[in-house]
């Protein structure tokens, strides 16, 4: 068995060039890390070798790979495992250190086979280098008795080149996506709680669909004396600006409560906070405090110059719950009083933001709150989250298809068969 590795300084022919263009189209059609390295291994079985082989890193993990003629790429170590034996990189001394392909990383069985079945052979190490950093290893095995020329060695730095470009293309995309993936979902909206004696509605509609989130956010938490509290609330802006600033909104209403259980008191430190972190943006956001009774559910909140909620009663009647107070993060003291609703067997609590009210159909009518008052009234013996689901429904059909703002609905029943 020989080794060998890549000195060349001539021109490449004219089939090695066509190779690379052919090359830089299969690459180029995926950012997927698995199929980037199962395509450049199956570029190279079995034009240039009958045996491949390519170990890959990010500096965290590893992932193997190898393809034998007539078959496909095949997997050979799961990251848990692979992570416990990096791939040497450039470097590293490995054409000293490496005598055979298991110290590559390679399972016995697979090396053995591969040795086997060429008898004594030729194989070629190329380090796969993107961007001055060392992205792991590439590895052909060919007989012996048919040894590379020039021009197919050529071929083989071109794809190592332009492999390890790719893979270090797909290990950067790989990674956005796994943060870009956790940071949504810490700013999506929370799983609805179960809290003894209540039952919770909820709906949500970024006005950015694909990325799922902005600035309206709703969310529940526990307050220093015990009780449940919800937030519902809307942040000036929308798409991903607006849901960071949603998520630091949620975390200082969360850490207000620790120290505070008066609803006014709650956004007044939200105001502060704002104020002193220098941001232009304000929010609007009912804060609210749930205290089941036996016979029913008080709900205790401060409104800071968001949308009033709305009480749908058992009988149907629809009323409003006021006053409201000042937009909160704008002037230096926020005037939010806290207002006591009481809600009897059959009544719901619908907090909502602009984005239901504001919808706008194409002739430019707005929905308004006159028809989302009547749309309430019909809503007599509904679930808290069918009531949550008729809202967003009927904000969908009013606008038709167009375009619309972020979209939150929070309906709160007393449950008095789950009360404690």
């Amino acid at each position: 068995m020989t080794s060998s590795s890549l000195d060349l300084k001539e021109a490449p022919s004219a089939p090695a060039l066509a190779f690379a263009a052919e090359v830089t189209l299969a690459l180029a059609a995926t950012l997927n890390l698995r199929r980037t390295l199962g395509r450049t291994l199956s570029l190279a079985v079995p034009r240039l070798a009958d045996w491949a082989y390519a170990g890959v890193t990010d500096g965290l993990r590893v992932l193997r790979m190898h393809v034998a003629h007539d078959e496909a790429p095949v997997v050979e170590e799961d990251a848990a495992r692979a992570a416990r034996r990096p791939v040497p990189g450039p470097g590293s001394g490995l054409a000293r250190e490496v005598h055979h392909l298991t110290a590559l990383g390679v399972p016995d069985a697979v090396a053995a086979e591969a040795l086997e079945a060429a008898g004594c052979v030729e194989w070629l190490q190329v380090p796969l280098v993107a961007r001055g950093t060392p992205r792991g290893l590439l590895v052909l095995m060919r007989p012996a008795s048919e040894p590379l020329d020039d021009d197919q060695r050529r071929m083989v730095q071109m794809l190592a080149d332009r492999g390890a470009l790719a893979i270090d293309a797909a290990l950067v995309y790989e990674q956005l996506s796994a943060l870009a993936t956790t940071l949504r979902t810490a700013l999506l909206p929370p799983a609805v709680p179960d809290v003894p004696g209540v039952r919770l509605g909820t709906r949500y509609r970024a006005a950015v669909e694909t990325t799922q989130i902005g600035g309206d956010f709703f969310d529940f938490h526990r307050s220093q004396s015990g009780h449940w509290c919800l937030a519902l609330g809307d942040v000036c802006g929308k798409g991903v600006g607006a849901a960071v600033l949603t998520g630091q909104v949620r975390q200082s209403l969360r850490v207000a409560s620790v120290t505070h259980d008066d609803p006014a008191e709650v956004l007044g430190v939200l105001n502060q906070s704002m104020l002193l972190s220098g941001s232009a943006s304000f929010v609007t956001v009912v804060w609210a405090r749930l205290e089941p009774r036996d016979d029913g559910l008080d709900v205790v909140l401060a409104d800071g110059g968001h949308p009033p909620p709305l009480v749908l009663r058992a009988d149907g009647r629809v009323e409003e719950v006021g006053p409201t107070g000042t937009l909160v993060g704008l002037l230096p003291e926020a005037r939010v009083p806290t207002v006591r609703v009481q809600l009897d067997a059959g009544d719901t609590l619908v907090l909502y933001t602009d984005g239901v009210t504001e919808a706008r159909s194409p002739d430019g009518s707005l929905l308004g709150e006159t028809r989302l008052r009547t749309l309430l009234a019909d809503c007599v013996g509904m679930t808290s989250q069918s009531i949550g689901e008729r809202i967003e429904q009927a904000a969908m059909e009013h606008l038709r298809g167009r375009s619309h703002d972020d979209i939150a609905v929070l309906a709160i029943q007393p449950d008095l068969e789950g009360a404690a």
